[in-house]
């Protein structure tokens, strides 16, 4: 009982506290001081989370104002509120998406326990969350119902027949070639699909739209004076189709074979990759079955540019040193350089003016490319080391990246510069699936395209649909 005294004042003790008494004034003092600083944060982060959603609010609502005045959303950030930008703010970061038609900013406070909030076209009021594209690429349906079929219409209503080739003008139209329906197509930025060449069933027929025939065109690409060429593939030609009243022409080729030549004198073998190269004033046409890059000039005059005729090899070097394996798609940097798809060495060729041909990327250092998939890990896989299956086209932007059809893997790719390769979307099993990067699923994509908007278009040709691809 006498160690009870330590604890506990008895009658007529002298007065003053307890250890025990002191232990829980402590205490006391220490939740009053914790509950007044929890008050205190939390007043701080109500303060700095109602900032957020008002500043984000106010980017929305001039987002609209500026859609009203010019009758698009700025597509970029510091256009907004005619150049002035969104409010700059050391405590919040936004990211910023927009497609003139469409668009979603997020908000994000730097301080801890702060929610992040968006806004788009539909919601000016600030919501809880991120905006879906800061998620990863967006994968979506733009154009086509799925059906084998050749309608025109809009978005989903339209159908498409085995969508290949693409390729976009700056004023955000776009043309493609369907090999199914044997056709030339035309798609908005909007999602209107119209027929601009090429009529019921198989031919060589020149003539307006309705009246002229194709056969089984692959490649599409845009010239001067408002004229497209097309690699009218199973006719072994090169044609032309004049925008302003959609009749075509021979532009060279006639029959099927290996020759140079002018006009209908030209012989291709399979041609199925086609660019304009506006620097020499020349159509490049990759001539698969031949493993050969011819040109040809705008009055029909062909000649081989690069490659030579065999089995198909893989060998970089200059002009007739160089050896592809059955190229296919193409697409040309603002330098002058022309990315290939050589298809069956599984690689991404580069070519410069002269006509030097590297690679890339994919297909190995050996004789005979080899096909995968591997993307690049830090120094491992990059350039020759990674690996491709069947690449059938290629897109490049303002940067120098490619993006790659990669068909016989269901995926696109990204190549940069230095060859580091990556995936931007498609989960390498066929199929159609619209979603987040490796999510959406594709079956053999054989085109693909950079818009006006600066999104990813890409032919899904056994989906019979063109997907757009944000966010990438």
């Amino acid at each position: 009982m006498r160690n009870l005294k330590t604890y506990i004042r008895t009658p007529g003790s002298q007065a003053g506290f307890t250890i025990v008494e002191l232990l829980i004034v402590v205490v006391v003092i220490a939740i009053l001081a914790s509950i007044t600083i929890i008050s205190y944060n939390g007043i701080i982060n109500r303060a700095h989370q109602s900032k957020l959603i008002s500043d984000l609010a106010s980017a929305g609502l001039q987002m609209s104002v500026d859609q009203s005045s010019s009758g698009i959303f700025p597509l970029n950030r510091a256009d907004v509120n005619n150049g002035k930008g969104i409010n700059n703010d050391a405590d919040i970061t936004y990211t910023f998406h927009s497609t003139q038609t469409t668009f979603c900013i997020t908000a994000i406070s730097s301080h801890a326990g702060i929610k992040n909030y968006y806004v788009t076209q539909k919601n000016l009021s600030p919501l809880e969350g991120t905006c879906p594209e800061d998620l990863g690429a967006q994968v979506a349906t733009f154009a086509g119902s799925g059906v084998f079929n050749w309608v025109d219409g809009q978005g989903t209503a339209a159908a498409l027949m085995s969508p290949a080739g693409i390729v976009a003008d700056p004023t955000g139209d776009m043309y493609f070639t369907e090999g199914g329906s044997s056709r030339v197509r035309k798609v908005t930025i909007a999602g209107a699909v119209t027929t601009v060449a090429g009529g019921a069933g198989q031919g060589t027929a020149e003539g307006t739209v309705g009246i002229s025939r194709f056969k089984s065109p692959q490649a599409v690409t845009i010239g001067p004076s408002s004229m497209l060429y097309v690699a009218d593939t199973d006719n072994s030609r090169i044609r032309s189709v004049n925008l302003i009243n959609t009749q075509t022409a021979l532009l060279a080729g006639g029959t099927q074979g290996d020759a140079p030549g002018t006009g209908s004198a030209a012989m291709f073998n399979v041609p199925r990759g086609i660019v304009y190269d506006p620097i020499r004033n020349l159509v490049m046409v990759a001539d698969s079955q031949s493993h050969r890059i011819r040109q040809v000039t705008l009055s029909g005059v062909m000649s081989t540019f690069a490659g030579q005729q065999a089995s198909g090899g893989l060998a970089n070097g200059t002009g007739a040193a160089a050896k592809f394996n059955y190229p296919q798609g193409m697409t040309i940097d603002n330098a002058g350089n022309i990315y290939i798809a050589d298809t069956l060495n599984h690689a991404i060729r580069k070519m410069d003016q002269t006509g030097n041909v590297t690679t890339l990327a994919g297909g190995g250092t050996g004789a005979v490319g080899q096909n995968g998939y591997l993307d690049s890990n830090g120094a491992l896989n990059v350039g020759t080391a990674a690996r491709f299956n069947s690449p059938m086209a290629v897109a490049v932007d303002s940067t120098g990246n490619v993006f790659v059809a990669d068909s016989a893997n269901n995926r696109i790719r990204k190549i940069t510069p230095s060859g580091y390769v990556s995936t931007v979307a498609g989960t390498g099993t066929a199929g159609y699936l619209d979603g987040i990067g490796t999510d959406a699923m594709f079956s053999a994509p054989r085109g693909i395209a950079i818009g006006s908007d600066g999104r990813l278009y890409v032919s899904d040709t056994s989906n019979n649909r063109l997907r757009v691809i944000s966010n990438y």
